[in-house]
């Protein structure tokens, strides 16, 4: 594989980078790389909860809305956008949309619907 990439990047032209080889025409980034997470505040007009370690939020005395374990520990917004529709983010990103009051058991666990529009509809 070592063989490869040198033959791919030093070696070998591209007819897309006009006949030069990527190591020719790479520029390093200015940018300088922090392992530092950079802290995010909520607008306050949403409800920020934490995710579990199930990857769920508690939503009220006994539904769970499942989020996803990828965001353990982390924050999520959520905005009401009525009928009982409430759409999920993280940090500027939409997740989906549950809606609220739909319990048919003790510890049911709501779903995350990103199918839906920013009112709740169903999209096509």
């Amino acid at each position: 594989m070592n063989a490869f990439v040198k033959e791919y990047n030093f070696e070998r032209p591209h007819e897309h980078l006009d006949m030069n080889t990527p190591a020719e025409v790479h520029e390093y980034s200015k940018v300088e790389w922090t392992d530092k997470i950079i802290p995010f505040d909520y607008d306050t007009d949403l409800i920020v909860k934490k995710v579990t370690a199930s990857g769920a939020i508690r939503w009220g005395a006994y539904e769970w809305v499942n989020i996803s374990r990828c965001l353990i520990g982390k924050y999520v917004g959520l905005q009401k956008l009525g009928n009982r529709i409430w759409k999920v983010f993280y940090r500027s990103y939409p997740l989906g949309f549950f809606k609220e009051g739909e319990q048919v058991q003790k510890g049911r666990y709501l779903l995350l619907d990103s199918d839906k529009d920013m009112n709740g509809r169903r999209r096509n």
